[in-house]
């Protein structure tokens, strides 16, 4: 891509979405996307420099009171009739997998515009275009005249199917931004779905935290933030595991079912915000090596200190050698990624390891009070499963993906179902 052209026709583009202005997501996704591209914002008055003045140097942002003004701007960009620029009206609201997609689509076609598969939707999802320089006018031209409302002929060109719902246009003074987030928390529900391969964090887990999700995002709450408070409360958690007495040993899994589920609201709410940083996920992954550390250690204390019998210790330092055998397995084979594990056979035995479910095991054993059980299989179990990982591996069975998949696996959340219809071209991949 070689330039991003913003269109901001109104004030829609300062309508919040999950506590981020319209415009601002849109920025951010095409930074994160095209990160040493140019990009340009053309708006009818000069308010949008608040919105986004640490983003876009002011050379950047335009501000057009007549069609005739745009000529100048396509000109001054610097790119080629034949090369494709990626334009974008600011009311619109769409996905990062949506936009991945968008980009590596391979067309001859002059436009190339992203929609959705919902009927109802058809007329606003039409605002994100990659067209070749010497075909914006007719996009412009079609913004500026209608005032961004959708009457008369559509801009004619191919069209790639991409998240269903989105991309979705904000109405004015607001309307519609209720949708645009239950849109949002679809996406993110489909992505998060596809990559989650435990049974009781998708019938349970994922449902609760979405909610949770939908309303810590509106309210700016710092995603490390409460990935810091989910260590806490499974550290606890832990600790009372460690007391030895029944009532406490029950209090200390709750709490470690808990912080498992609330485990996805913080990387939810860095995606519906789009505050994802490399720090909050090893943040992330460390925080949940620690978390499972300190369970085992307070399941296997606990147990000495009811019964007294040393095997519970043997056991706990078996259980953590073989843990973290684990962990230098899924490093082995995975290219330290073990949060994507790809599509070879080890896939999914690796996202069975590397998913949370057993917490819910953990709590119903607590339950009965037997937690023993847990620590006597899982001592075994490790090195079972350590084992496997390292003879895939010595086999060759490690993990490839294809061109297409590598570029859309860029974005947690990307789509790779394949749809098409009479009048698309097929696009995605699986």
């Amino acid at each position: 891509m070689k330039a991003i052209l913003i269109l901001a026709v109104d004030d829609r583009c300062t309508t919040p979405v999950f506590g981020v202005p319209a415009l601002r997501r849109l920025v951010i996704l095409g930074r994160q996307a095209c990160p040493d591209t140019a990009m340009h914002i053309v708006s009818r008055a000069g308010f949008i420099s608040a919105t986004v003045s640490d983003l876009v140097p002011a050379g950047m942002l335009h501000v057009v009171t007549d069609i005739s003004e745009l000529i100048p701007i396509i000109e001054g960009l610097d790119v080629r009739k034949e090369d494709r620029v990626l334009v974008m009206d600011s009311a619109h609201v769409i996905d990062r997998p949506s936009l991945a997609v968008m980009l590596c689509a391979e067309s001859s076609a002059d436009i190339v515009f992203c929609a959705s598969d919902d009927e109802e939707n058809a007329e606003c999802s039409m605002g994100v275009y990659t067209a070749k320089a010497g075909k914006l006018v007719q996009i412009l031209d079609k913004y500026w005249i209608h005032s961004g409302i959708y009457s008369g002929e559509p801009v004619t060109g191919e069209r790639v199917r991409v998240t269903p719902g989105l991309p979705f246009r904000i109405g004015k003074n607001g309307v519609g931004v209720d949708a645009a987030e239950k849109r949002l928390l679809n996406a993110l529900r489909l992505a998060t779905n596809e990559h989650e391969y435990g049974y009781l964090a998708r019938l349970v887990g994922r449902p609760l935290s979405r909610c949770i999700s939908a309303k810590l995002a509106g309210l700016q709450v710092s995603p490390n933030g409460i990935t810091l408070f989910n260590i806490i409360t499974g550290v606890i958690g832990a600790l009372f595991l460690g007391i030895g007495e029944y009532k406490w040993q029950l209090a200390g899994a709750f709490l470690f079912l808990c912080s498992v589920v609330a485990d996805g609201v913080d990387g939810e709410v860095a995606r519906l915000n789009l505050r994802e940083t490399s720090f909050g996920h090893y943040l992330d992954i460390i925080g949940d090596n620690v978390v499972h550390a300190a369970v085992f250690i307070g399941m296997a204390v606990g147990l000495y200190r009811a019964t007294y019998d040393s095997i519970y210790i043997h056991f706990l330092v078996w259980l953590l050698g073989g843990f973290a055998l684990c962990l230098f397995a899924v490093h082995k084979v995975t290219g330290h990624r073990p949060d994507k594990p790809g599509t070879s056979r080890v896939a999914r035995p690796i996202a069975l390891f590397v998913n949370r479910d057993f917490a819910y095991l953990v709590f119903v054993l607590a339950v009965i009070n037997h937690l023993d059980w847990f620590v006597l299989a899982g001592a075994a179990g490790v090195y079972v499963f350590a084992l496997y990982l390292f003879t895939a591996a010595r086999m060759g069975k490690s993990i490839r993906r294809r061109p297409l998949q590598e570029c859309v696996n860029r974005y947690p959340q990307a789509p790779a179902r394949k749809k098409s219809d009479a009048g698309s071209r097929e696009i995605l991949r699986n």
